[in-house]
């Protein structure tokens, strides 16, 4: 049974910290206590500076592959119109970039590498001014996002998904949502362009460091040809049998290292990862580096870590 990351034990009313699974009874001070409880999350607004829309869309993406997740966002302003912004992460810090995008509203947005140039483009969908609806794809040339006039169908009330469906080494793209004459449709666009991303190389100096249970990951950035190393994201898997993801999923073939989902790494930017409360086992795990068409390289040799 997997561990959760925040488990605490309730005894007498008091929160202290055992190692408990999740709906498990354990012990404290020798008494056998009641099933350990996971703690709610805490969300903190950061008080960012963002504009206020409805009938939305968001999406987290490094435009600019400093290693910092930049968002995107679209919406309806009441009493101003349709926007499509772009926010870059000045560590933490979301300032407008005033990118030259169409506002949409009844949206969708969806960040991915279509042209393998190694830089997240955008695709939106949505209704503009004017009660227009379109689907653009932006390409994105070192910050400036130029309108590639892709031809796709209008929808609004939609929703859009970067992937690989061919697997010919470049992103297509899934459209639903509701066309002008046409109704509800869902598309699938076959990207027939002639550059095609190869997949990043194996992160180096794979680490593990263990206290009382808790590990920490680590490892040193990986390269790629086309996405520069800032940008890259890591896929961290821990199982308790070679090549196993029991404790963490990479989401990916244990050998290939192909990626099941068209997504960042599951640890994103981070050359480290912790995994709190790990009980005495011995554990295998290793990590990969995916690039901004969301290919996943291959792993690192595996290495293994023995809890006591």
């Amino acid at each position: 049974m997997a561990r959760c990351r925040s488990i605490r034990c309730v005894a007498a009313g008091v929160l202290a910290a055992a190692t408990c699974y999740a709906g498990c009874r354990c012990t404290y001070q020798g008494k056998e206590e009641p099933p350990a409880v996971e703690e709610p999350p805490v969300f903190t607004d950061i008080g960012a500076a963002l504009t206020g829309v409805y009938y939305c869309s968001l999406a987290w993406g490094d435009y600019d592959s400093d290693g910092h997740l930049d968002l995107a966002l679209a919406g309806g302003v009441l009493d101003v119109g349709v926007v499509t912004k772009v926010y870059r992460n000045d560590g933490g810090v979301l300032t407008d970039v005033g990118a030259a995008l169409t506002g949409v509203v009844v949206c969708s947005l969806a960040w991915g590498d279509y042209d393998g140039d190694g830089d997240l483009d955008l695709a939106l969908s949505g209704q503009g001014a004017g009660w227009i609806r379109m689907t653009k794809v932006y390409r994105n040339d070192g910050g400036t996002f130029t309108d590639t006039g892709a031809g796709l169908l209008g929808v609004d009330y939609c929703s859009l998904a970067w992937g690989d469906c061919d697997n010919d080494g470049d992103l297509d793209l899934a459209l639903a949502g509701y066309g002008k004459s046409v109704g509800f449709v869902s598309k699938v666009y076959r990207n027939d362009g002639e550059i095609f991303n190869t997949a990043p190389g194996a992160p180096g100096g794979l680490n593990a460091v263990e206290a009382s249970g808790d590990v920490t990951f680590s490892w040193t950035a990986a390269s790629d040809n086309e996405t520069p190393t800032l940008g890259l994201t890591y896929n961290l898997r821990v199982g308790t049998t070679s090549g196993g993801d029991e404790i963490m999923s990479g989401m990916a073939d244990a050998v290939t290292g192909y990626r099941r989902i068209p997504a960042m790494g599951n640890v994103q930017h981070n050359l480290s990862w912790t995994l709190y409360g790990l009980p005495s086992d011995t554990y295998y795990w290793s990590v990969q580096a995916v690039d901004t068409a969301f290919a996943g390289g291959a792993w690192a040799p595996e290495e293994t870590l023995t809890v006591p």
